[in-house]
């Protein structure tokens, strides 16, 4: 039985049975009711269903006429269909901006009246802005019309010198340009963008996104495609270019031209780099093995146009983005395989890190190290600073005193695209340093707060006396290989270790942070994804919770696959251990993902109390798990089984060399390494850091009272402790053999070290005070 109600209910009044219309079955039959079928007005034609909406006894609808349209009239009817019953009489009601049209429907002695209201199109304003944000004038556009014209000349916008004005675009600082084809839906401002104009240069640096749909070739002057070649593929594989596609590149007399690489396209492509006369300069592969890896080309010569070109293939190659650094002229301190970075330049560390991992762009580089004085490195809004290059070092002066960060827009939130730093890279080595992900976790205006410090794609990455911070997602290790942590701090809320990866974090500091500004709520650390066969290991860490006791938390949660995640020998500060959840991990994660492995063993609080359940059984999609493990268990995960048979012995590289010996005299620093792992020294001076020598003699002057400090560094560039030296000039000097014959003044007391304590024995290169003299031992 189908109903039909016509009357007064949309109104809320009491009805009568006059009121009600039943179509229903009578006899096996149906009854019909009136009804439109469709009507076409000015050739377009549309379905009653669609445009209609019931407004008591009628339907009434409204229809958008474009202004240069012929409004609907008497003399400019429109055509009905009914689908039940006759059409009526249509009228029209209305002049030359607006009319309505009745269409009336009978059946029987039911009539419904189907009334479309005509109008014009609204016009929107476009607003120009300046480069300076003044406005520029005004446009109206019709609803749902194009552009058509720009009223206003973007060329008559403000551009300082070596600057030039791009476009027309509808956001202040650039992305997407806007068109005369564009449609309009709404008052829209656009806005002059102003970029610097490109030219060969000693130092500076151009970046070219191919992976963006705003990328605009014809606003660049170091990347032109010759005649148009090449096209935009998608985000994914960047820019194609068909063979013979040629790239013009302006360069410095010295640059590297890196190139990101798709793993997609012809495999045996070759880029080919030529001089303006057409010589060959040299070559890169055409397509990377992994997705997004990095060839590079080292150029030397005269500034000016080189080309780029695809040859040698038998088919098209997707590239991601080029990036050319002018290195005539550096902003840090080269020394050898040494690049150290200005105090608290972040600009500096960037260019620092695309010099290397340009020069390191084949995985058989020889290892370069990266140093960053004690200081803050802040990069801004910027995110995904890639470590792309094989083979490098980044060592910082200390864990706390030398920091990396970013703060993201607040809508930018996301785990794929916040991170402070991104590697892809294979044989990183990192330690002593902080890096930090300022993004306003607490007022996040839209999104869960994801914001990632580490974005870890490479292989064989090794880290020491590192800490992240941040909060939700703070270590995301997107299909590591392997990974190792050791005496490092990771701050985080929610899932804020997560990939995956086979990953160990060795002695390790876990510092759960308040879930609300409040300190209340649930943190999570873990959610895995591995597929690996040890995943993520935690050995020998400590879990330290910042909420005071205000908010739970688990140790993880699975995310995807079937993964891995175990905690062995873990130490819960007093907060922790009174927080943890009873179950101890999320029963059901994400994705109606089961955990290959969740495991627990060797937990103790902090007075060395074992505080492990017996048995902790969790209930997952696919039944249940025990999260306790045996000893034997246990063993299993332990390094030498993790790390030792793929042949990668991680702890051997995170091994510190020992205190050297050093003197100073007449401005010579003389060191002398405590071992043969030492391969170079950090000097300081009063405590500032001063520069890093390979060379254990090193000339700096120092004065009376001055005191000098000596690091070695590992072969993997890491500084161990200081050894510290009193400067004391104006002294004498005696031999060996001379300073035996001071024994008997030695035993009544009259030798003195510089801290004014009395010693029994001589080391040659230190200086003693003797019967009121400095002496020097030679």
């Amino acid at each position: 039985l189908r109903v039909y109600i016509y009357g007064k209910l949309a109104a809320k009044k009491d009805m009568a049975l006059s009121d009600i219309v039943i179509n229903g079955v009578l006899n096996g039959e149906e009854a019909p009711v009136p009804a439109l079928a469709d009507f076409t007005a000015n050739g377009v034609s549309y379905i009653a269903d669609n445009v209609f909406e019931a407004d008591g006894e009628t339907f009434k609808a409204t229809i958008e006429l474009s202004k240069s349209e012929s409004m609907i009239s008497a003399d400019n009817p429109v055509s009905a269909t009914a689908l039940e019953g006759e059409l009526g009489e249509i009228t029209y009601d209305g002049d030359e901006t607006r009319c309505t049209a009745t269409i009336p429907v009978t059946l029987g002695s039911i009539t419904i009246n189907y009334i479309v209201s005509f109008v014009q199109k609204p016009d929107f304003t476009l607003t120009y802005y300046n480069t300076d944000g003044t406005e520029m004038g005004t446009q109206a556009v019709e609803k749902d019309a194009a552009i058509s014209a720009f009223n206003v000349d973007y060329t008559t916008a403000k551009a300082e010198d070596g600057f030039k004005v791009r476009g027309w675009f509808y956001k202040n600082f650039g992305g997407k340009k806007a068109s005369t084809a564009d449609i309009i839906t709404e008052d829209t401002p656009v806005y002059a963008v102003a970029t610097e104009i490109e030219g060969p240069s000693n130092y500076k640096k151009y970046t070219f996104d191919l992976t963006s749909d705003t990328f605009y070739p014809e606003d660049h002057e170091a990347f032109v495609n010759d005649n148009g070649c090449g096209y935009w593929h998608d985000n994914t594989h960047g820019w194609a270019f068909r063979q013979g596609d040629r790239i013009a590149l302006l360069v410095g007399p010295k640059a590297i031209i890196s190139v990101g690489l798709c793993k997609y396209g012809a495999s045996d492509n070759i880029l080919k780099f030529t001089d303006a006369e057409g010589n060959e300069l040299g070559t890169i592969a055409g397509i990377a093995e992994n997705d997004g890896e990095v060839a590079s080309f080292v150029y030397e010569g005269e500034g000016g146009t080189i080309y780029m070109t695809l040859t040698q293939g038998s088919g098209e190659s997707y590239i991601h983005n080029v990036k050319i650094v002018n290195t005539t002229e550096t902003n840090f301190t080269e020394n050898g395989d040494w690049y150290i970075v200005k105090k608290d330049n972040a600009s500096s560390f960037i260019d620092v890190l695309d010099y290397v991992c340009g020069l390191n762009s084949s995985a058989d580089a020889t290892r370069k190290f990266i140093f960053l004085p004690d200081g803050t490195y802040d990069l801004g809004h910027t995110m995904l600073t890639t470590i792309s290059g094989h083979n490098i070092s980044i060592v910082g002066e200390s864990k706390e005193g030398t920091v990396i960060k970013n703060k993201p827009n607040p809508d930018e939130e996301g785990i794929g695209t916040t991170a402070t730093l991104l590697n892809t890279s294979t044989n990183l080595y990192v330690q002593d340093l902080t890096i930090q992900n300022e993004y306003d976790f607490y007022n996040k205006p839209t999104g869960n707060g994801r914001a990632v410090c580490l974005q870890d794609k490479g292989d064989q990455a090794v880290f020491k006396n590192v800490a992240l911070k941040s909060h939700q997602d703070t270590y995301y290790s997107q299909n590591t290989h392997r990974s190792y942590w050791e005496t490092s701090d990771l701050y985080g809320t929610v899932d804020f270790i997560c990939g995956g990866g086979d990953v160990r974090f060795q002695d390790c500091n876990i510092y759960l942070e308040p879930r609300q500004s409040d300190s209340k709520g649930s943190r999570t650390i873990t959610a895995p994804t591995t597929t690996s066969s040890y995943g993520y290991v935690f050995d020998g860490c400590k879990v330290i919770d910042l909420a005071e006791g205000k908010g739970d938390w688990n140790f993880g949660r699975a995310w995807n696959n079937q993964p891995i995640c175990v905690w062995l020998n873990t130490t819960l500060d007093s907060n922790a251990a009174s927080t943890l959840i009873s179950k101890r991990w999320i029963e059901k994660g994400m994705n109606n993902t089961d955990p290959k492995v969740f495991g627990e063993y060797g937990t103790k609080n902090e007075s060395g109390d074992d505080i492990t359940p017996a048995s902790n059984i969790i209930t997952s999609f696919g039944g249940e798990f025990e999260t306790i493990l045996s000893a034997d268990d246990a063993d299993f995960y332990k390094y030498e089984n993790m790390f030792g048979r793929a042949n990668w012995p991680a702890k051997d590289f995170t091994a510190q060399t020992g205190e050297p010996n050093a003197k100073y005299d007449d401005g010579t620093l003389t060191v002398t390494p405590a071992d043969d792992n030492a391969i170079a020294w950090a000097v300081y001076k009063n405590g500032e850091f001063v520069d890093i020598t390979t060379d254990n003699v090193f000339d700096i002057t120092a004065t009376d009272g001055d005191k000098l400090s000596v690091r070695a560094a590992n072969p993997m560039g890491g500084f161990g402790p200081k050894t510290e030296i009193d400067v004391v000039t104006g002294i004498e000097t005696i031999s060996a053999e001379a300073a035996a014959s001071l024994f008997d003044s030695i035993r009544s007391g009259k030798v003195f070290d510089l801290n004014g304590r009395s010693v029994n024995t001589l080391v040659r290169g230190n200086i003693y005070v003797v019967d009121g003299k400095k002496t020097l031992v030679k």
